[in-house]
């Protein structure tokens, strides 16, 4: 509500700062040390840095498994999958070299062919270990808010609350930022800086989890993101299609 289409950020950041630090504040939830461990099914229960995860049972024939193994795989090359996950090429090439982009893409397939042999693209290694499979569902799990987030939500949420980064502020985003292999921010940057700093990092960190898009809308930066990619991108491409049943041409027309 900081962003759009509510935008007041005065109100709703300083909420936002307050909340994600009663967490930090906690004993209850915390990073896991290594960014793989996140998504292995021998931790899934057990993660600290779980806060609200979707978990994918065969139990009764697996009425209530998921899919995200098999979404998540090519469907060739030894794969099997549906390839319903996967990355463009462009953001895996932008992507910052490390063990975060290790455990984030599937680079090489099942018969050991690279996605460029393949003709395809990165797919997603987030939700590949999904555990025992009945039929098309699986053990897999989806996490939908992890400590990370919370982390980076304070980071933006104070740099703001306190025109520029806070000590507290940079150390949020550097936790999540080192652990990624990556060397540490330094103080002094400037709060333009330090905020075009978070949203990259968001961008990295939640790849293929749900956030981006999101992002990318309250923060009113759907053309900036686009527009090299799809020249004729407007502003209302942030809005969800209307049904094609009840569009109207010249009375109610397609966002």
């Amino acid at each position: 509500m900081a962003g759009w289409p509510v935008n007041k950020p005065e109100i709703y950041y300083k909420a936002a700062m307050e909340k994600a630090s009663e967490i930090m504040d906690g004993s209850q939830y915390g990073l896991e040390k290594d960014f793989a461990d996140l998504w292995t099914q021998k931790n899934k229960l057990t993660s600290r840095e779980f806060i609200f995860t979707f978990y994918g049972s065969v139990a009764d024939g697996g009425a209530s498994g998921s899919h995200m193994g098999l979404a998540v795989r090519y469907w060739g090359n030894g794969e099997g999958g549906w390839s319903d996950y996967f990355s463009e090429t462009r953001f895996y090439d932008a992507f910052p070299d490390g063990p975060r982009k290790e455990a984030t893409f599937t680079t090489v397939f099942a018969d050991g062919t690279t996605f460029i042999e393949a003709q395809t693209q990165p797919h997603i290694a987030k939700y590949r270990d999904a555990g025992d499979r009945v039929g098309h569902s699986d053990e897999g799990f989806r996490t939908l808010l992890r400590y990370a987030d919370v982390l980076l939500i304070y980071a933006e949420a104070a740099n703001y609350s306190n025109s520029g980064p806070t000590a507290q502020a940079l150390d949020a985003l550097n936790r999540v930022h080192t652990r990624a292999g990556l060397e540490a921010y330094p103080a002094g940057m400037t709060q333009l800086q330090f905020d075009k700093a978070v949203i990259e990092e968001r961008a990295w960190e939640f790849a293929c989890e749900g956030d981006r898009w999101h992002d990318l809308v309250r923060r009113e930066m759907v053309v900036e993101a686009n527009i090299g990619l799809y020249p004729n991108v407007k502003e209302t491409a942030r809005l969800l299609p209307k049904p094609g049943t009840q569009i109207i041409p010249g009375i109610l027309d397609q966002n």
